[in-house]
């Protein structure tokens, strides 16, 4: 499963935060050349050794399509807002099939 797009904006506000972090030393001990080293550690030891199995909690499946022939359901996430929702493939979704047959049943009208 790739990257969700919660986890990636998860990243980006990670990699935000030590990049300020960066700065704010940088400006006190005037090392322009050490920032690059600093944000390029950070990213290789703590934002590249990710799992792409990661498994996030659905808190329920909102609606269905095709796109490119393909099945995808948008995906409300447990504790995140709609702002994150997502659509994923039945592929991406291997773990929810229980949630994808309730979904199914209860709205057969969209088939």
């Amino acid at each position: 499963m790739r990257q969700s797009s919660v986890e990636e904006l998860l990243i980006t506000e990670r990699m935000n935060e030590v990049k300020n972090t960066a700065d704010e030393n940088m400006k006190s001990a005037n090392q322009t050349g050490k920032l690059v080293i600093v944000y390029l550690s950070v990213l290789s030891c703590e934002f590249c050794k990710h799992d792409e199995e990661d498994e996030w909690d659905i808190e329920k499946l909102i609606d269905r399509r095709r796109k490119r022939n393909r099945l995808v359901y948008l995906v409300r996430w447990k504790g995140w807002s709609s702002e994150y929702d997502e659509w994923n493939t039945v592929d991406q979704l291997k773990n929810a099939r229980g949630l994808m047959r309730d979904y199914d049943q209860a709205n057969l009208d969209q088939v």
